[in-house]
């Protein structure tokens, strides 16, 4: 309960967290305002100035240029809401391992826990979060890593794990990471790896309409995080992960 508390805290309190429920947040409160506002207009409930700047108002609304959404201090809030649940899947079906290197290699960053996963075939799924990931990571110092698994054939601890996995999670770690990097000063852990300029990003994006009985058509939203993709990762088990689409969102 204590590891599983403080994984679950590693994952809520990051950069890329507040930023992903923020935008989410964000793009569900310009919608709810879209419609609030024209269902104001529809009512005539303005007067006519208030009215030309409520039509501007979901005007920019529509085209992004205006955003409503929870300040910057209240998204750490939103963010908490979520423990109780990923607490719960951490709790569930795992291994717990401990990995241990016989050289510090591992780095760690501002987002230090990462999921390993794949889609499911023939699903729109973009991302893996802790009720779909085979393996949650989370580095301890740069010799001992924390791994979550659903193999149950994997016994504790792991020794002596390569170069040709341990460099894969350090990679995956990096382009997660939103600010800082962190490793021992007498190592070289990122040599050779393109260090990420941009973190994964909060999409939404129309995949559909849906019209209903009453006459009135529904959008169908896919959303979600665009993480990275990186090529070839693969499990403790050696089984290589399908990569997850990239969507063109821009």
């Amino acid at each position: 309960m204590t590891l599983a508390t403080h994984i679950a805290m590693q994952i809520l309190r990051t950069p890329n967290t507040r930023r992903t429920v923020g935008e989410s947040a964000e793009w569900s409160a310009s919608i709810f305002a879209q419609i609030e506002l024209g269902r104001r207009l529809e009512a005539g409930e303005f007067s006519p100035d208030e009215r030309k700047l409520a039509e501007e108002a979901i005007k920019q609304l529509e085209d992004g240029t205006l955003r409503v959404g929870p300040a910057e201090d209240a998204r750490v809030g939103i963010a908490l809401t979520a423990f109780a649940e990923i607490l719960e899947h951490l709790l569930g079906s795992w291994t717990w391992l401990v990995v241990l290197l016989s050289q510090p290699r591992f780095i760690t960053t501002d987002q230090p826990v990462i999921m390993l996963g794949e889609p499911e075939p023939g699903s729109a799924a973009t991302n893996v979060g802790v009720a779909t990931a085979l393996e949650i990571w989370f580095p301890l110092d740069p010799r001992r890593g924390l791994v979550l698994s659903r193999e149950k054939r994997v016994v504790s601890p792991l020794l002596g794990l390569g170069d040709a996995h341990v460099r894969p999670i350090n990679v995956r770690l990096a382009l997660e990471s939103a600010r800082w990097i962190f490793y021992r000063p007498d190592t070289d852990p990122l040599r050779g790896l393109q260090v990420p300029t941009d973190p994964p990003k909060w999409f939404s994006r129309t995949i559909g309409y849906r019209d209903h009985p009453n006459g009135q058509v529904g959008e169908l939203i896919q959303t979600g995080v665009e993480r990275p993709r990186m090529p070839n990762e693969r499990l403790l088990s050696g089984q290589l992960l399908r990569p997850f689409r990239k969507l063109n969102t821009g």
